[in-house]
């Protein structure tokens, strides 16, 4: 596994009055319990596992606040078996107490604005601004508009303004 991705082998004491068939559970929280897991199984006490329990963490976070994370209990990686041997030993050992389990976590970073709604957003407010500024220049100037137009579109050249001198004067 990849040294960027932390572990750490956390010691689980023996609660008081733990007994062989007994589970062992496991709940994580952050933040004053703003955040939390619901209760995980480390240890099945019904029936012997054969695989070394370990903790996945993922923690999302925004900048530099935490907004939320998940845990979940997977067998321990084989790639790992050389790194926590220890840890593989205390479990595997019923009667040894504390034992060590590896909890894996991860960081996510999400953004705290989604760029590309925000870039949308400002474009559709660009084009409604401009086409409602647009409709009201048209509709002040109407006069003026028309009158550029025809003044373009004549076949002789002549403005409109000099074609209404020319009836006047005739």
């Amino acid at each position: 596994e990849s040294p960027s991705i932390p572990q750490v082998a956390v010691p689980l004491a023996k609660p008081h009055g733990f007994e062989k068939g007994d589970d062992y559970k496991l709940s994580l929280a952050l933040d004053h319990y703003n955040f939390h897991t619901s209760w995980m199984r480390v240890i099945n006490g019904k029936k012997a596992s054969v695989s070394i329990p370990m903790v996945h963490v993922n923690l999302v976070h925004a900048g530099e606040e935490v907004t939320s994370f998940r845990a979940k209990v997977v067998p321990l990686p084989q790639e790992y078996s050389n790194t926590h041997a220890e840890s593989i030993n205390h479990f595997k050992n019923q009667t040894h107490w504390p034992k060590l389990l590896v909890v894996k976590y991860e960081w996510e970073e999400r953004d705290l604005v989604r760029l590309d709604a925000g870039i949308a957003a400002i474009t559709l407010l660009g084009v409604v601004v401009g086409a409602y500024l647009m409709a009201k220049i048209v509709s002040k100037s109407k006069g003026e508009l028309e009158e550029f137009v025809n003044d373009i579109s004549s076949e002789d050249g002549l403005s409109l303004a000099a074609r209404r001198e020319m009836i006047k004067g005739e």
